[in-house]
């Protein structure tokens, strides 16, 4: 007992130091996103298009801000949506991807519940034979089955502090059974110790500038240079 009350003291002193530190960053902008950003081409330098998404109420993942600011200046479109957005969201990307076949790269980066969000848009979009390039996930909470329309998925993801709940947690992912696309798992403070600091958790995690440059890396390998990309025809709806 006394150890489960030392684990949950400890979950909430992070808590308050993340939320804490997130206030002192800035939390970004709120702003909900546009449904008539959602495109199958662009005219960027590089090919593809970043829906990025925060996590719970938004409130607390102006990391994914400065992710989408990083990709578009690297030449990639980016935009930004709330997680309440992602029904309407995802229908509309069905609806604009299902009538072109030779699309550029869909990207779905989330925090939180974001990658919740990104996860389940993959799967719509798995029903009318659409492939998302990649997803680049940050502690997922409740998904863990990666769709096997997904080519690349790379998910960050460090532990949370209240066993047995889903709160404020990260997870491990999984692919889809006779999923052929690339599945990454990295629990940070081991795999990728050098990309957080000491006191990282779930809410501030998307904001270490090093994981957000890591991420940036992630979807240039697939938002290529326009020169150099060449379009492929998916295979029509099942």
């Amino acid at each position: 007992m006394e150890q489960g009350m030392s684990v949950l003291h400890r979950g909430l002193v992070l808590l308050a130091m993340g939320m804490m530190a997130a206030l002192l960053v800035g939390c970004g902008s709120n702003k909900l996103g546009k449904m008539e950003w959602v495109q199958t081409r662009t005219d960027t330098p590089r090919v593809g298009v970043v829906y990025a998404i925060r996590g719970w109420s938004g409130v607390f993942s102006a990391g994914i801000d400065n992710i989408a600011k990083g990709a578009r200046e690297k030449g990639v479109t980016a935009h930004i949506y709330m997680p309440e957005q992602h029904l309407e969201l995802c229908e509309t990307i069905v609806n604009k991807y299902k009538n072109d076949r030779n699309h550029e790269p869909i990207v779905l980066v989330g925090h939180s519940r974001g990658v919740d969000a990104s996860i389940y848009i993959a799967r719509e979009l798995k029903k009318i034979g659409v492939k998302v390039a990649l997803i680049a996930a940050i502690d997922s909470v409740d998904e863990t089955i990666v769709p096997s329309n997904v080519e690349i998925c790379h998910n960050y993801w460090i532990h949370g502090y209240f066993p047995g709940t889903n709160l404020l947690r990260g997870i491990a992912l999984e692919k889809e059974k006779g999923s052929t696309g690339r599945l990454y798992n990295y629990y940070v403070p081991k795999d990728a110790p050098d990309l957080i600091g000491p006191l990282t958790n779930h809410v501030d995690l998307d904001d270490q500038p090093k994981l957000q440059a890591r991420i940036v890396e992630h979807i240039l390998e697939v938002c290529v240079e326009r020169s150099k990309w060449r379009p492929r025809t998916a295979p029509a709806k099942p």
